[in-house]
């Protein structure tokens, strides 16, 4: 037994907005998409046969999937990107994005955003990069292969490719010396591709166990696709979930990786 918090679907914010039905129920069809473009709705709210934790967990995860391809459409479409709002610092703060609490020395309200941003960094990434760039042990190189599509012109404004640069040129996450030898007894080249959402909260894990191995090895090159901009890849190894990681081109496997269990994956090839 549970107890049915009632039948009145709290949806005066969407009146005159989004269809309702008669009970005021959002209409949505099979991918909770409502009459408007780009409006989602999901849960009890919606118009359904069964109102059970279950399935609106369901709606939320078909909601969230095709809102996802709707931004990744939209953004392509209009070349318009989303700014993220940083952290101030505050009095005793750092400045390490490694560190609980990093924040970021406040913008300068009078200078207009384009001044703030030089090269390929904005201001504030560019501080707390120093942080990491001061413990760099080894010369870097980032090098950014664009085209012409809106996409590929985001890399000029930001990249979040802080934690691979970490690994590539400075100490790099942790790794402990057992596992550490198993990189360095690697003998022959490995190919990795994941595959991944960015709303996917399982894909962090296997992208950074992925790249610490490879910035490690130079027999391993590591390559991470957004599924929304690679749809070939998608139905080429018939990508049902997120991660996907592919290794040498023929072996899939689906779900989050630490560093020891993609390195098991990777000695599976000569067995």
């Amino acid at each position: 037994m549970f107890v049915f918090a009632g039948y009145e679907p709290a949806t005066e914010l969407l009146r005159g907005i989004a269809d309702l039905n008669e009970q005021g129920y959002v209409i949505t069809d099979r991918n909770q998409k409502t009459n408007v473009d780009g409006l989602y709705a999901a849960g009890d709210i919606c118009v359904k046969s069964l109102r059970q934790v279950v399935t609106a967990v369901g709606d939320g995860a078909v909601a969230a999937a095709e809102l996802e391809k709707y931004a990744a459409a939209m953004q392509q479409k209009t070349g318009l990107r989303p700014v993220f709002p940083m952290h101030k610092e505050t009095e005793g703060g750092s400045a390490d994005p490694g560190h609980e609490g990093a924040g970021t020395v406040p913008k300068d309200p009078e200078r207009p955003a384009a001044e703030r941003h030089t090269g390929v960094f904005s201001e504030d990434i560019v501080t707390q990069l120093k942080t990491v760039f001061a413990r760099m042990e080894r010369p870097l190189t980032l090098r950014l292969v664009l085209d012409d599509r809106p996409v590929s012109a985001e890399l000029e404004q930001y990249t979040s490719f802080i934690l691979g640069l970490y690994n590539a040129s400075g100490p790099g996450q942790m790794v402990d010396q057992e596992t550490m030898e198993r990189i360095h007894s690697l003998r022959k080249p490995v190919d990795l591709k994941i595959l991944v959402s960015l709303s996917c909260t399982m894909c962090p894990e296997l992208v950074t166990a992925a790249q610490r191995v490879a910035a490690e090895s130079p027999l391993v090159r590591a390559e991470v696709y957004d599924l929304n901009h690679f749809e070939d890849l998608k139905e080429k190894y018939q990508v049902m979930s997120v991660p996907c990681l592919v290794i040498d081109g023929s072996r899939i496997f689906f779900g989050k990786k630490n560093v020891r269990q993609l390195l098991d994956l990777i000695g599976q090839r000569s067995e």
